[in-house]
């Protein structure tokens, strides 16, 4: 293709990398889940195009004890972002901006799905319904977490989405919604 320049860039992240994201609510920033349990926020307008130099990022997450395996973005709540990992955790953010324009994460709610999952390595936030995601483990079950049946989920991500046009109904049932299980599975695979 005579003509053409392709500009690249790029980060050195120091840990294998698990998951890669864009941020829906921002166009130039990028989640990046590791090998070591950091979620990494990069701005793209910011990264070198030599790997020699320094990558800068806006932010990072402790999130997990182990690999953080999965990692998504609600599409329906800006900056709210869900991370999974060999912790056998599936972890709800709050990423917060403030007046300065920067952004931090504050955790926001947690479910240990050791018993039913096992290590998580997978974790999906609906497409339609406003705080529920899917989760699924070594142990060959699917769980769906109805997030929204949590106060304190509602309270943390409710002007968000009163602010999107959203409403979110006061939920009575809480957490587990249901299970599969593949019968494949076996807990001899769990470490």
């Amino acid at each position: 293709m005579r003509g053409v320049r392709i500009a690249s860039a790029g980060a050195v992240v120091g840990a294998d990398v698990e998951a890669i994201r864009r941020d829906p609510g921002d166009n130039h920033g990028l989640y990046v889940s590791l090998e070591n349990g950091v979620v990494v926020n990069f701005d793209a307008r910011t990264l070198p195009s030599d790997l020699d130099q320094p990558s800068p990022a806006r932010f990072t997450i402790a999130a997990h004890d182990g690999a953080a395996c999965a990692l998504d973005m609600n599409a329906n709540i800006r900056w709210c972002i869900t991370t999974a990992g060999t912790d056998k955790m599936v972890k709800i953010w709050n990423v917060q901006e403030h007046e300065d324009g920067t952004k931090r994460s504050a955790w926001s709610q947690a479910r240990d799905l050791g018993l039913l999952a096992g290590r998580v390595f997978s974790a999906v936030w609906s497409p339609n319904d406003l705080l529920t995601l899917v989760a699924v483990g070594l142990k060959t079950k699917l769980q769906i977490w109805d997030v929204g049946a949590n106060f304190g989920a509602r309270k943390v991500f409710g002007l968000r989405l009163v602010e999107a046009g959203r409403k979110l109904r006061e939920r009575t049932t809480g957490g587990v919604i249901g299970v599969a299980e593949d019968e494949e599975g076996s807990d001899d695979d769990e470490k």
